[in-house]
């Protein structure tokens, strides 16, 4: 019937257009009689154009008013398993992506965590980053006033070395004086008392002892002038054996803070690379 329909308007249509061309492009003959046929032959083919066209329209208009064909019961049954099957694959797919969303929301939990921990570790490497510079800002500071003090020791320590070789060259100007010389004191002899004046036998022994022997000889005294010469050549001998030591020991300290201190600034040098180091280490663990 659809197929009824389609020829009938395409008839139609093709009728209306010819006439249309010939009424159109040939001219109007002067002959009553052949005026009169080109009216007859119009007349009826818009009456054929008008029946093809009113034969579509009760033709649609039947098609459109019928009833639907009734679809077979086996079919629908077979379209509507195939309905719930794909609707239990979407469920399946719809569960599947709740786990995944489950899963991300959990992974984007713990990684909102991980960043607020790193974030906390950051900023605590930042505090203690400001307390190092503020610290080695301190201790450069200091080591400035240590490195003057260092300056100005070594200096006192020049100026000491300088005066006791001074005075370890320094020749002896002043001749000592000599000593005046001792005089010999023979001690007197204690009187006779009585009762040695009653003994008369005693005394006499005592005499005759004192008589034959001799007196006690008393011990020469030293030239004074060989002793004052003497004198002053040992007297510069301490004081030289005494500067010795202490020079080795003032340039042996001396050494010693040099080394010191270049020890220390040694290990200042690197103290920013050893802190560097140390905050990349913490960053990674």
């Amino acid at each position: 019937m659809l197929v009824v329909c389609i020829f009938a308007s395409a008839l139609g249509a093709l009728v209306m257009c010819l006439l249309v061309l010939r009424d159109g492009f040939s001219p109007i003959s002067a002959d009553p009689a052949r005026a009169d046929h080109d009216v007859l032959i119009t007349r009826l083919g818009h009456a054929v154009a008008g029946a093809c066209f009113a034969t579509t329209a009760i033709l649609a208009t039947v098609l459109v008013a019928r009833n639907p064909a009734p679809v077979p019961v086996h079919q629908m049954t077979e379209r509507i398993g195939a309905l719930e099957r794909e609707r239990r694959a979407l469920g399946e797919q719809v569960s599947g992506l709740a786990t995944s969303m489950h899963g991300l929301q959990g992974r984007v939990d713990a990684a909102t965590g991980d960043l607020q921990s790193m974030r906390l570790r950051l900023d605590q490497a930042e505090s203690r980053f400001v307390k190092a510079e503020n610290g080695l800002a301190k201790t450069e500071a200091g080591l400035s006033k240590v490195e003057a003090g260092l300056k100005r020791l070594s200096e006192e320590v020049a100026q000491a070395n300088a005066r006791a070789r001074q005075q370890v060259e320094r020749p002896v100007a002043v001749k000592p004086t000599a000593a005046p010389p001792r005089e010999n004191v023979v001690p007197a002899r204690p009187p006779q008392r009585r009762a040695d004046a009653e003994r008369p036998h005693e005394s006499a022994s005592q005499a005759t002892a004192e008589a034959v022997s001799p007196p006690p000889a008393t011990a020469p005294a030293p030239a004074p002038k060989a002793a004052a010469v003497a004198a002053s050549a040992h007297k510069p001998a301490p004081s030289a054996a005494a500067s010795a030591p202490q020079d080795l020991r003032d340039q042996s300290v001396t050494d010693k803070v040099r080394k010191d201190w270049a020890t220390i600034r040694k290990g200042f040098s690197t103290a920013g690379d050893d802190i560097s180091n140390a905050l990349r280490r913490f960053g990674r663990d």
